[in-house]
C-alpha cells in the first residue's frame, strides 16, 4: 500500500485529531478522497466548527407539533441538532427534508463560499397539509451563521431519551 506524504494527506496533527474525533483509523486516513483532503484542510475561518444552520419557521398552518412562525431548529453545520438552541418541538417530518440543506452548506463550506448563498433556501415539512390528506404544513428558511460551536462539547452533553420509569408492582 502507498502510504500518503503529509503533503498528501493529512499532517500528524490532523490525523491525531481525526482519530480522536471520529476514530479513524491509519488506513481509512490514508485512503481519503481528494474531495475530503479538500475538505479537511480548508481554512478555519470556512470550517464546520464556525457555522451553524438555522432552520427557522416562516409560515405554519395546522402543524400538529404547534410549530409556530420564528421556531428554529438549529444545527451544528456538521448536521448536529443543537437542542439547548432549538426552539422548535423535535419533528421527524420537519427535521427529514433538512438533510440536502446540509449538504448543500457543507459543499459551500468546502468551497470556501459563504454558506448563505444556498438556493434555494426555503424547504417544507414533508406533512402534505390538510388539504391533501395530511395534518398541517410547515414551511422553513434555512440560513447560516457564522458563530463558532465545538463537536465535542455537544457530543459530551449526550442528548438521551429519558429512560422510563419503572412502575413498582405490589405483590399481594
Amino acid at each position: 500500500m502507498i502510504k500518503m506524504s503529509e503533503k498528501d494527506g493529512l499532517n500528524a496533527h490532523e490525523r491525531a485529531r481525526m482519530k480522536a474525533l471520529v476514530g479513524w483509523t491509519d488506513e481509512q486516513i490514508d485512503n481519503l478522497s481528494p474531495k475530503m483532503l479538500k475538505f479537511l484542510r480548508r481554512p478555519r475561518s470556512f470550517g464546520i466548527e464556525q457555522y451553524k444552520m438555522i432552520a427557522e419557521v416562516v409560515r405554519s398552518e395546522n402543524c400538529s407539533f404547534r410549530l409556530k412562525k420564528g421556531d428554529k431548529f438549529v444545527f451544528g453545520s456538521a448536521g448536529i441538532l443543537l437542542p439547548d438552541e432549538s426552539t422548535a418541538s423535535l419533528c421527524l417530518w420537519a427535521m427529514a427534508p433538512l438533510l440536502p440543506f446540509n449538504y448543500m452548506i457543507y459543499d459551500r463550506l468546502c468551497e470556501e463560499l459563504d454558506p448563505n448563498g444556498i438556493f434555494p433556501d426555503h424547504v417544507k415539512c414533508t406533512d402534505v397539509g390538510v388539504a391533501c390528506g395530511g395534518f398541517g404544513e410547515v414551511l422553513f428558511k434555512v440560513s447560516c451563521q457564522k458563530e463558532s460551536w465545538s463537536l465535542s462539547d455537544v457530543l459530551a452533553r449526550k442528548y438521551l431519551a429519558k429512560q422510563k420509569s419503572k412502575k413498582k408492582t405490589r405483590k399481594v
